[in-house]
């Protein structure tokens, strides 16, 4: 596919106009709905302050006549009872208030803290897409027409751009700039990034068997050969599953696996642990020797 500094340009646009779209829409929603509670709290409130006589006992304005015209109309009209009308708006005004509380308690909820490592999961790969968009812009320079490796030719620089170039950077050319001077930062936040992966999965890998050795600990007092026995030590072979899933060669995970397996029975997936255990080990102790 052939890649040209006006169709990437124009790739890049259509990209930013779509999430700008989006992101216009989720806003306007979300004010939407703030309006839409706000207008029903306001006109149940109105309603019920007068039908109790509160705004004539402040105003005197006869609120409280014109709405009691406005219901005998209703009734004459649609042959509706006062008490109707008045328990069909409470009734509406609480399914609004409760339906559009639950969204804004389920909004409050996505961004509570417990949900803060899927947020900037998301954040990330925004991130991350929008980088992507940008690849092509970066690589039009270089990129080639076709498999021999040649180039696109130049596209020709009038001299006004030319001359604006002297006191402004091309729009193109600033995130390529803050990309190459940021080079050393994101070689560092990688070795630090990779360091916290594998505490984390060092971490859960602990959690994972911490909890295959509960299963089994349990399966020791139940009958001996017992289907509930062979159920619940399967359990536990699962959850050091999970773990063997972050780090095949953990010794630890594989001792764990070799025994459970063993309990059941399980001679070709013994063999297997253990083999893969002395591998680890082999290398382990390779690695300590360097």
């Amino acid at each position: 596919m052939l890649y040209t500094p006006s169709g990437v340009m124009h790739g890049e646009r259509s990209g930013q106009l779509a999430w700008g779209l989006v992101m216009l829409f989720r806003s306007s929603v979300r004010v939407l709905l703030w309006a839409l509670l706000a207008l029903v709290v306001i006109a149940v409130t109105g309603y019920l302050a007068i039908d109790l006589g509160l705004v004539d006992r402040v105003y005197d304005v006869g609120s409280e006549a014109w709405l009691n015209g406005k219901k005998d109309f209703l009734q004459s009209k649609f042959q509706a009872k006062g008490e109707s009308i008045d328990r069909s708006l409470k009734i509406i005004g609480l399914a609004f208030t409760v339906v559009l509380g639950t969204l804004t308690f389920l909004t409050g909820l996505h961004y509570a803290t417990i949900n803060l490592p899927l947020r900037l999961q998301e954040y990330a790969n925004r991130i991350k897409q929008a980088h992507l968009l940008e690849r092509p812009i970066f690589f039009a320079p270089y990129a080639s027409r076709n498999l021999k490796g040649e180039l696109a030719p130049p596209v020709k620089v009038g001299f006004s751009d030319r001359l604006l170039s002297f006191f402004r950077t091309d729009a193109t050319q600033k995130p390529l700039q803050r990309l190459m001077q940021s080079v050393s930062i994101l070689d560092g936040d990688i070795r630090v990034l990779s360091a916290k992966l594998g505490m984390c999965k060092s971490q859960r890998i602990t959690a994972h068997v911490i909890e295959g050795l509960k299963l089994s600990a349990e399966a020791r007092f139940m009958q001996q050969g017992s289907d509930t026995q062979n159920s619940k030590n399967n359990e536990a072979l699962t959850a050091i599953g999970k773990a063997l899933k972050l780090d095949e060669n953990d010794l630890d995970a594989l001792e764990q696996a070799a025994k459970l397996a063993k309990l059941l029975s399980l001679k070709l997936p013994v063999q297997e642990y253990l083999d893969k255990m002395e591998r680890a080990a082999q290398d382990l102790k390779t690695c300590l020797s360097l």
